[in-house]
C-alpha cells in the first residue's frame, strides 16, 4: 500500500475535501489579491507573502492537532509526581546527553525543567574525558 493510500485509509471523513477546498480558496485569494497588479515581480512578492501567512497558520494548526492528540494518549493521564519519579531514574550523568525521557512531550520537558531535584545535583570528582 502506498503512503498516500495509507493516509487516505486513516484520514477522517471530509479531510480530502477540506484540503481541496483550501487549495481552491488559496488560488482564489491569490487571484483576488493580484489581479489588478501588472508587475510580475510584485505579483510574485504578494503571492509569497500570502504563502508565508498560510504556511504559518497551517503549521500552528498542525501543532494544535498534535497537542490535542497527545492529550488523549494514556501517558498524558499520569500525574506530574509520577512523571517526576520516572524522570529521576533518567538523571543525566556527567558528560552524557540529556535523556530522551526528558523530551517525551512538552509536558514532560516542562516537568523536567521545573524540577530542581533533577538539576541541582553535581557529582564530584568529575572524571576527565
Amino acid at each position: 500500500m502506498s503512503t498516500a493510500a495509507a493516509t487516505e485509509s486513516y484520514a477522517p471523513d471530509g479531510l480530502s475535501q477540506f484540503c481541496e477546498h483550501l487549495k481552491t480558496m488559496l488560488a482564489s485569494s491569490i487571484h483576488h489579491q493580484t489581479h489588478h497588479i501588472e508587475d510580475p515581480k510584485e505579483i510574485t512578492r504578494v503571492a509569497r507573502e500570502m504563502f508565508h501567512v498560510v504556511d504559518s497558520e497551517v503549521t500552528q494548526a498542525i501543532q494544535t492537532v498534535k497537542t490535542e492528540f497527545n492529550r488523549r494518549v494514556a501517558v498524558d493521564r499520569l500525574h506530574d509526581e509520577l512523571i517526576l519519579e520516572i524522570l529521576q531514574y533518567c538523571v543525566p550523568t556527567i558528560g552524557k546527553k540529556i535523556p530522551a525521557a526528558y523530551s517525551v512531550c512538552t509536558r514532560w520537558r516542562l516537568i523536567a525543567n521545573s524540577s530542581p531535584s533533577l538539576w541541582t545535583k553535581m557529582q564530584l570528582p568529575m572524571a576527565p574525558e
